[in-house]
């Protein structure tokens, strides 16, 4: 189809038509030659059908015009609100206020983005609105060379621009004071034809009302928000995040809660919590320093500087790889203490460290080698797969890439204090970033290889803070064999957590977008973590409890119950029928799993007989007396060998002997080109329990351990109820 043909949503009944104009176009070209046609065209399809969604529920009086748009965290959500903006131009809006960012590095980030998006030319002396078509750009940073400043645009002049027919993007600080001025500006263009929309980015972030008491009482910036569309007339407002907890638990205080969510899918090549959590690539590294101590002693830890030669490591062989953009440049990230006073301390342990090591390279290049080896070989060993270190071989040639690498990277210390470490970064390819709160929300890096990760709440925290922490997840397909997660054993679990409960809500609001789940109806879980869906004092929610998995996690590392255990179940295997099932499967009929109907006196058996240490404590999720308990009870028992019983390898923590992920994922991102959408749906629906038999090889550091080849269990009860977090 071509862009200036009409594009029908399928509700075009209901008289909404999305045209693709000028605007789209420019877009979209641009979307082409940085995504490909594929990927541009995906992005203009999602886009069409949110607008023309959108614009129907304006004509909804039982809605209200909230719409809460659903990425992934670093899954380049920025694109698809391009092309909204740009079809919204398209289809008679005038005005888009952008809430780009509650830093004011986060807003020169958006103006620069979409200022080269749109072709927005300089506001120089030689600028004239007569020459451009371009949207007008104003924005509320004072000091800003590449956008008007809002509070210097009078109300002949923003009337001058709605005439000559040029939309108006005005980036805002999400901060009270610049959207109130904002207000203030627009209010005089009462009476001018036009619509407006107004877009949240991180509209989970400040937006919402924390006042104690809701029914009476708004906090600053979420009291200039609600004014801001008033003066707009209740104009279409997207609220845009990845960590939507907040928002699905808004109640009807709230003048922004959504009626509407669309899901913004990552595109191809995107690495989220399903490659680094859910899946087994073996891309996270723990380990039991003692960081606190760490910290008081002043000695920087085995595994921070393991870490920091690993980056050393991992960017010589990205430059290496002539099909990735930019492979010259590479990132680090060292993520460990909220509080200010101890990035320094850290950056002069990385910087002491980065020094030391550059002396190393420095000899190796001179002819003495030998410590040089010690170091970095033992990494480029253990954690490089085989294919890479064909292609790179370790040699005096890949030394002398580890000293250039050394020689241009440089320490980074990114907080709101001191800026002083960074000047002059630019001309550094290879940069180690040190902080907290500014390497969360908002910002990207393209190449980030290696993260150091060891912050977490004693309470456990927040699902929605913590995820927004991954910067490891991104589109990396192209280099994840090269990255590396460095952090505590404590915290990939509760990222395997965090995996779990953004798979599992993400099911929901596909059901949501279908109109089988209301957007009240969403629950998030609460089993095996301490971490709270959100901020108390934002949404109110309460536990309850609902149908999900109990997996086991326990391994065997002794060789005589591992064999004992194996002996227990294909005993039981060979003594039953098994047929294939293709549970789990669509586009294709290929089997998935084995099954069998088997009688609840001989799975009880089963269990009681399989060794105690793969079980839980009392009260633990998988505890052998409440599994008997509920299995007592059923009166259907589905029994599944999955993958048709052949083996899988499966990475285990060294330390507890637990497994990091049981079950696997989708077979893609995209649930739509997914031909297998994942353990969690081989299930016999009809059963009221069902029992996944996992054959697993135990993989511990990148080492198959074979003499521990054991079985693991999942089991669904249809009728069990986990916990799970609704709003009240």
């Amino acid at each position: 189809m071509a862009m200036d043909d009409v594009y029908a949503h399928n509700a075009s009944a209901q008289g909404i038509v999305i045209e693709y104009g000028h605007y789209s176009e420019l877009v979209n070209s641009k979307h082409e030659k940085a995504y490909g046609p594929e990927g541009a065209t995906s992005t203009r399809d999602a886009a069409t059908r949110i607008l023309s969604d959108a614009m129907r529920q304006t004509k909804d009086a039982s809605q209200s015009n909230n719409v809460l748009l659903v990425g992934k965290v670093q899954s380049g959500k920025t694109s698809n609100l391009e092309m909204l903006s740009a079809l919204a131009f398209d289809n008679g809006f005038r005005i888009l206020v952008l809430f780009g960012g509650y830093t004011a590095n986060l807003l020169d980030q958006s103006v620069k983005r979409f200022r080269k998006t749109f072709d927005i030319p300089d506001y120089d002396e030689d600028f004239d609105l007569e020459d451009s078509d371009a949207p007008v750009l104003m924005s509320t940073a004072t000091n800003s060379e590449i956008s008007l400043d809002i509070s210097g645009c009078n109300e002949d002049y923003l009337r001058h621009v709605l005439e000559s027919g040029n939309p108006i993007i005005i980036a805002c600080l999400k901060h009270y004071d610049r959207i109130r001025q904002v207000a203030e500006k627009l209010a005089l263009l009462r009476g001018v034809e036009g619509k407006a929309l107004i877009i949240d980015d991180e509209g989970d972030q400040a937006s919402l009302n924390n006042a104690k008491d809701k029914a009476t009482d708004a906090s600053s910036t979420y009291k200039s928000i609600c004014a801001l569309k008033d003066v707009l007339h209740d104009p279409l407002y997207f609220s845009v995040t990845a960590t939507p907890q907040a928002n699905v638990f808004l109640n009807e205080l709230s003048q922004l809660i959504p009626s509407r969510l669309h899901l913004l899918s990552p595109a191809k090549g995107y690495c989220g919590a399903e490659v680094y959590h859910l899946s087994d690539p073996g891309v996270v590294i723990t380990s039991d320093d003692d960081f606190e101590a760490c910290l008081e002693n002043n000695m920087s830890p085995e595994s921070f500087q393991t870490a920091i030669r690993h980056f050393l490591v991992a960017s010589a062989i990205l430059t290496t790889r002539k099909d990735v953009k930019r492979r010259n440049k590479s990132d680090m990230v060292i993520h460990a203490r909220k509080e200010i006073k101890y990035h320094e301390q850290i950056s002069q342990w990385a910087e002491a460290y980065l020094n030391d090591l550059r002396g190393v390279l420095s000899d190796a290049i001179e002819g003495d080698d030998d410590a040089a080896v010690a170091l970095f070989k033992p990494i480029y060993l253990k954690i490089f797969d085989e294919c890479t270190r064909e292609a790179v071989p370790f040699d005096r040639d890949f030394i002398e890439k580890l000293y250039k690498v050394a020689d241009s990277s440089v320490v980074l210390r990114q907080n709101s204090r001191e800026k002083s470490t960074n000047s002059n970064s630019i001309i550094y390819q290879h940069r180690i970033n040190i902080g907290a709160d500014l390497l969360q929300r908002g910002i990207t890096f393209d190449h980030l290889l290696t993260t150091y990760f060891v912050r977490w709440a004693k309470s456990g925290g927040n699902m929605d803070t913590n995820l927004q922490r991954a910067r490891w997840f991104g589109y990396r397909s192209q280099y994840v064999e090269l990255t590396r997660l460095f952090t505590t054993e404590e915290i990939a679990q509760e990222f395997s957590y965090l995996g779990d409960m953004e798979d599992d809500l993400w099911t929901q609001m596909e059901e949501v977008e279908d109109g089988t789940r209301e957007i009240g109806a969403i629950r998030i879980l609460a089993e095996r973590t301490k971490q709270q869906p959100t901020r108390k004092s934002v949404v109110n929610y309460s536990i309850i409890r609902v149908d999900d998995w109990t997996k086991q996690s326990n391994g065997l590392f002794d060789k005589d119950k591992a064999r004992r255990n194996r002996d227990v179940i294909e005993d039981f295997v060979t003594h039953h029928s098994f047929v294939g099932v293709d549970y789990g499967r669509q586009l294709t009929n290929e089997p998935t799993a084995l099954m069998s109907m088997a009688d609840v006196h001989d799975v009880l058996k089963l269990i009681q007989t399989l060794d105690d240490a793969i079980f839980d404590g009392d009260g633990g999720s998988f505890a052998k007396t409440e599994l008997l308990q509920r299995i007592r009870t059923a009166k259907s028992v589905a029994v599944l060998q999955m993958s048709m019983g052949q083996e899988r390898s499966r990475s285990f923590y060294k330390d507890s002997h637990r497994i990091k992920a049981l079950q696997q994922g989708r077979s893609s991102t995209s649930v739509e080109e997914s031909k297998y959408i994942g353990d969690k749906t081989v299930i016999n629906p009809s059963a009221d329990i069902s029992i996944q038999i996992h054959h697993i090889v135990p993989k511990i550091d990148e080492v198959d351990y074979q003499e521990y080849e054991q079985y693991l269990l999942a089991i669904y009860d249809s009728r069990k109820s986990p916990r799970a977090y609704v709003k009240v």
